[in-house]
C-alpha cells in the first residue's frame, strides 16, 4: 500500500513544495473521501510548503471550510505565503520549535499582467485587497478562538 494510502486511512494529509492546481485538487480528492466516511475525528493536514498559486490555495480553503471536517494544521518547517493561510484556517493547529510562518506582498510576474498603468493598477489593488481580507478573516477567526497569533510574521 502506498505511504500516502496509509496515512490517509490514519487521517493524515500532507501539503508539501509548491501549491498548484494539481496539490490542491488532490487536497481535495482526500477531503472528499474522508469526509464520506463519517469519522467522528480530526483530519490532520500536515504543512511544510513555501506556497504557491492564489487560486489552488483558495480551492484548497474552501474545501476545507465545506467539507465539515474538524482539521487540525501542522507547519513542519515552513508554511509561506499561500500556505501560511492555509495553516490559519484549522481548527487546531501545532508547529514545531523551529518552524516559520510568513505571509508577504502578492508577487505579480510580467508575464502573467499586460495592459495599461491604470490596469496594472487595478490589479494590484485588487489583489492587495484580496490579501488583506484573506490576513484579517483569519486574524479574525484566531482571535474567535482565544489563540494568540505570537510567531505569525507578515511582512509587506
Amino acid at each position: 500500500m502506498p505511504i500516502e494510502c496509509n496515512l490517509l486511512t490514519k487521517l493524515i494529509i500532507f501539503i508539501e513544495g509548491e501549491i498548484t492546481q494539481d496539490t490542491a485538487v488532490e487536497t481535495c480528492k482526500s477531503l472528499l473521501f474522508l469526509a464520506a466516511e463519517n469519522h467522528n475525528l480530526p483530519v490532520d493536514i500536515i504543512i511544510n510548503s513555501n506556497g504557491g498559486a492564489v487560486d489552488a490555495g483558495l480551492l484548497i480553503l474552501d474545501a476545507m471550510e465545506g467539507s465539515g471536517l474538524e482539521i487540525h494544521t501542522w507547519c513542519l518547517s515552513r508554511a509561506f505565503s499561500m500556505a501560511a493561510l492555509i495553516f490559519s484556517a484549522g481548527s487546531k493547529r501545532y508547529m514545531l520549535q523551529h518552524a516559520e510562518l510568513m505571509i508577504h506582498q502578492p508577487l505579480i510576474s510580467a508575464s502573467r499582467i499586460e495592459g495599461n498603468e491604470s490596469m496594472i493598477k487595478a490589479v494590484s489593488d485588487s489583489l492587495t485587497a484580496q490579501k488583506n481580507g484573506l490576513i484579517q478573516s483569519r486574524i479574525r477567526l484566531i482571535t474567535k478562538h482565544g489563540i494568540s497569533d505570537t510567531g505569525i510574521r507578515i511582512s509587506g
